[in-house]
């Protein structure tokens, strides 16, 4: 798929053709930069820094610390953070830019309390991970010049904030300092604070003319016409008429063509219209349709000012929320039709949050949520903002996005300077991503309400009664009038939640209205069928954790660190009882191992158990419940975690089981009082006409009952179309020896499946399912490009994955895994594609295919 960026592209500054030129240099690409590493007071040392300019990743290079994520390196690094650091770099302008009217610099970002010192002067202090500083170069540029920035400790610096304070904040090791919060430590991430230039930093001139930013407002929509207007905000010393153009890129239409006059203001706003548009839609219910805007700025003499290109996606959303006899609903209308939301929670996918990797990984993670039929991702609030490039891969693959303010789990000062600080923050990112189509609402904070009302803050802090009060004001100061105020002038079109959730999930009201974070399975040790019991109007955050993959595991583990509670295996585990939940739960459903290996894979069988159970629940009760954004996408760092998606891009067996569980249609067996009850549930927008085929197999190999009932699915739909007696069935057969398996049919295409047992796995009599598969392979590199399987005996959970003969590890993707296989079957599982620890080609040549199966674990 091609992939379009927002392009900021601003040329020809003077008025003349023959001295147009780029009007920004970079002065963080290709360019040297050091950083000073102090030995001892007396012994200190300039040293090449990293491309990605991060402390961490710094040190590394150099070969003082060693790699932050391998074995136990990040419980022993902890003196980083708590040092002062400088990076510097030297770069020459021409005279030609040093004689322009106009000189800045703008740090896209700075990680985090910086002071910046050109040619030793001082032009800027920043001191917020989220936001652009701009600083006047004009007096202090000189031809050849030497930039200095200096990181502050993070820790030593906000204690002078909090220690202004009389009073303690819960969770104020963080509060005070306008940076991801998980860094300082979270249940899946380690406490590492980076410091570092985390974006580009740019040398930006001009004389007359500068363009500094458009905002798209769709003013009205419907089928016939999407009337739009645009801001152009810009600095201007010109004199005259201009010309701006908007056309589309791809379609090469023209929308807007007009003689503008410029002004000194700095804004012109023009209105224009698209006719007949067409509709932007999210994954499984359209196309996710962009218009690529141009804007042309021309001048008389036809020199271009600015040409900018905008994506625009023609759409409306709203958040429901209706009292209703129950409680009151809480759904997403996407261009007027109710959607039901299926999901994930993102996290950063880097701790350091070094760009280019996460640049890439990012782009990675939304194909795979668009591969397993996700339709949002609720960017959380312990972490940042969502940047362009994961904001353009949304739009394009229609992954709507739920985006945090980076507020969590703890009360926050409202004093005017911290309140200005963050004002800024909200006004800069607002703007930023308003205008994306993907976006579908902003949210306050996480689990801040919750916190203040459940957690008993109050007593574990100490807090006084006129201390709590003071609080709370300031956190109704902050979010529900200061965001709200900034959202109604910046951004009025896009929904606002509060916080999220809206009610604990002690309380039964959570599962009436609002939105619910249930963490009953899991936090509770309540068993998996209370998801059956405890679905909201719209959950979106309840998870289980599991084991990353071997693969990710050995790239990050010395072999003799590869057993079950290791010392190095506990450093990647955040959750103080994570361990010991994951083997309550694995001693209720599976039986004991003490093979490493065989545990790993039998841990991410009991999270897609569960999180199966919770999300079929939660996929059966619509249209009550609209929504589940399970916890969590992915990993920031390789650890035992919530996710379905390892830090070393493995897929566990949860995600594959997305195939199943978020598809248009899903095929749901689940017990109900003594009846065994066959529910079809359908996103569709249409009708379907289908054939349920339910088949009872022994695990002998034996079809013993067959059964093929046609079915008319109503769209949009929750139904019950079959259910079976319990008593009389356990009558005639052993629940350890058989399995119910359906599948619903339309044509030739399998549209779902599902399969019921009527035991936990522990007690199943599973035999040896006499399973054969035979691996196709790439001619030239002998690289495994399917698999093709079939048994004589049915087969549970069955796992593929490759080791290279060298021993270095490989990560094998398969269009789907950890199946379930039937004697009447012949599957064929095609590899996506695969990767090694390594760079050597030569781990791919006939690298071995192994398989592991429930039955085997037996």
């Amino acid at each position: 798929m091609k992939k379009f960026f927002i392009i900021l592209s601003i040329v020809t500054l003077s008025l003349s053709k023959s001295e147009a030129q780029d009007s920004s240099i970079v002065l963080t690409a290709s360019r040297d930069w050091e950083f000073l590493y102090v030995k001892s007071e007396t012994d200190s040392v300039w040293l090449p820094a990293s491309a990605d300019l991060n402390i961490y990743s710094s040190l590394l290079k150099n070969k003082i610390i060693g790699d932050p994520y391998y074995s136990s390196n990040a419980d022993s690094l902890e003196w980083v953070q708590h040092r002062e650091w400088k990076f510097r770099t030297h770069f020459s302008v021409s005279e030609n830019v040093l004689n322009k009217k106009h000189l800045s610099m703008i740090f896209n970002g700075l990680d985090i309390y910086a002071d910046v010192f050109l040619n030793g002067k001082k032009i800027l202090q920043a001191d917020n991970f989220f936001r652009t500083w701009e600083a006047d170069a004009k007096k202090n540029l000189q031809t050849e010049n030497d930039l200095l920035i200096v990181f502050k400790p993070v820790k030593e610096t906000s204690d002078t904030f909090r220690n202004a304070l009389p009073y303690t904040l819960p969770g104020s090791e963080y509060v005070f300092t306008r940076k991801p919060a998980f860094q300082f430590g979270w249940d899946f991430a380690p406490d590492l604070l980076p410091c570092g230039i985390i974006k580009q930093i740019e040398l930006v001139y001009w004389d007359d003319f500068r363009f500094d930013d458009i905002q798209l407002h769709q003013e009205f929509l419907n089928d016939t016409v999407a009337k739009l207007s645009a801001d152009i905000f810009y600095e201007n010393n010109l004199q005259g008429n201009v010309e701006l153009r908007i056309t589309d890129t791809v379609q090469h239409k023209t929308f807007f063509t007009r003689i503008i006059e410029l002004n000194d203001f700095g804004k012109t706003t023009v209105h224009f219209e698209i006719k007949n548009p067409k509709r932007w839609w999210c994954n499984g219910y359209g196309e996710p349709f962009l218009y690529h805007l141009k804007f042309d700025l021309i001048y008389y003499n036809a020199d271009t000012l600015f040409s900018v290109v905008r994506n625009y996606g023609a759409r409306t959303i709203e958040l429901v929320q209706t009292p209703d006899s129950i409680g009151s609903s809480f759904y997403f209308k996407l261009n007027g039709i109710q959607i039901f939301i299926k999901g994930a929670n993102y996290v950063p996918s880097d701790i350091l949050m070094r760009e280019n990797f996460m640049t890439e990984r990012n782009h990675e993670l939304i194909l795979d949520a668009q591969r397993a039929h996700m339709n949002m991702l609720r960017v959380w609030g312990g972490g940042t903002y969502a940047d362009e490039n994961f904001l353009n891969d949304c739009d394009e693959n229609g992954i709507m996005v739920w985006q945090d303010f980076p507020f969590a789990c703890s009360m926050y000062p409202a004093d005017s300077i911290f309140i200005d600080m963050v004002s800024d923050e909200i006004k800069e990112n607002v703007l930023r991503i308003r205008n994306h189509p993907s976006l579908a609402m902003w949210c306050g904070n996480n689990e801040i309400q919750e916190g203040w009302f459940n957690w008993d803050w109050q007593t574990q802090f100490h807090i006084s009664k006129t201390d709590s009060l003071r609080m709370w004001s300031d956190y109704e100061n902050l979010f529900t009038k200061k965001i709200p105020e900034l959202l109604n002038q910046y951004d009025s079109q896009t929904p606002y939640w509060q916080s999220s959730p809206s009610i604990g999930w002690g309380h039964k009201e959570s599962f009436e209205q609002g939105d619910s974070h249930y963490w009953g399975v899991w936090w509770g040790l309540e068993p998996f069928d209370s998801y059956i019991t405890h679905t909201g109007r719209f959950v979106c955050e309840y998870g289980f954790q599991s084991f990353p993959s071997m693969n990710c595991l050995k790239q990050f583990l010395k072999p003799e660190e590869l057993y079950l509670y290791s010392p190095a295996l506990r450093v990647h585990q955040k959750h103080p009882t994570g361990f010991e939940t994951i083997q309550t739960y694995l001693k209720r459903g599976f039986d004991s191992t003490t093979n490493f290996s065989d545990y790993v894979y039998l841990s991410q069988l009991l999270q897609a158990r569960g999180m199966s159970t919770a999300i079929e629940s939660h996929r059966r009760a619509m249209p009550y419940c609209m929504g589940t954004l399970y916890w969590q996408l992915n990993d920031c760092w390789p650890a035992i975690s919530w996710s379905s998606i390892d830090f070393s891009g493995e897929k566990k067996c949860f995600y594959y089981n997305l195939n199943r569980l978020y598809n248009t249609f899903l095929l749901s067996t689940v017990k109900h009082e003594n009846k065994i009850e066959c529910w079809i549930v359908s996103d569709s927008l249409k009708d379907c006409k289908a054939e349920m085929k339910l088949q009872l197999w022994k695990f002998s190999g034996e079809l013993v009952w067959e059964k093929k009932i046609p079915v008319e699915v109503a769209a949009q739909s929750s139904e019950v179309y079959y259910s079976l007696a319990l008593d009389s069935l356990l009558k005639k057969y052993d629940s350890t020896e058989i399995v119910i398996h359906s599948e619903l049919i339309s044509g030739e295409k399998k549209l779902s499946y599902s399969d019921y047992f009527f035991c936990a796995p522990k007690n199943l009599k599973l035999e040896n399912p006499k399973l054969k598969f035979k691996v196709e392979r790439n001619k030239d590199y002998k690289m495994p490009t399917s698999i093709t399987v079939s048994c004589k005996k049915p087969v549970i959970d069955v796992y593929f994955f490759s080791e290279a003969k060298n021993g270095n590890s490989l990560g094998m993707d398969l269009n789907d895994n950890f199946i379930n296989i039937f004697p009447d079957e012949k599957v064929k599982l095609n590899v996506v594609v695969m990767s090694a620890s390594s760079s050597n080609d030569s781990d791919f040549v006939n690298c071995n295919v192994l398989m592991k199966c429930l039955n085997n674990q037996k």
